[in-house]
């Protein structure tokens, strides 16, 4: 929900996830020999990443990569990630192809 400022959480991430579909089109993945594709998307540039962690915001970006499905783009995982010390990344959302990848998987990749 927006807060008073109209700083929408959801909606931010939204256009993050816009602009790695169209990262995503661009297939530079495409020919490159790889048990698994995985397009990783850093939000720690952005302000939503703390934010996503209350339930009705994180609820809202889930929906919004309810339609993605990433193999439209030759691609087995798109995954939103923060840096997570010590392990590295921790991933806040992802989706994948579960004929590919499972969960467990994508977990021990993106965190």
């Amino acid at each position: 929900m927006p807060g008073f400022s109209g700083y929408s959480p959801a909606g931010v991430f939204r256009r993050t996830v816009e602009r790695s579909q169209r990262k995503a089109r661009r297939r530079q993945t495409e020919g490159v020999p790889a048990s698994a594709r995985i397009l990783v998307v850093y939000l720690m540039g952005t302000q939503i990443a703390e934010d996503l962690t209350h339930p009705a915001h994180l609820s809202q970006a889930e929906q919004a990569l309810d339609d993605i499905d990433p193999r439209d783009y030759d691609l087995d995982a798109i995954a939103f990630v923060v840096r997570a010390l010590p392990e590295g990344l921790a991933a806040i959302l992802a989706v994948a192809d579960d004929t590919t990848l499972t969960t467990d998987q994508v977990k021990a990749i993106v965190g």
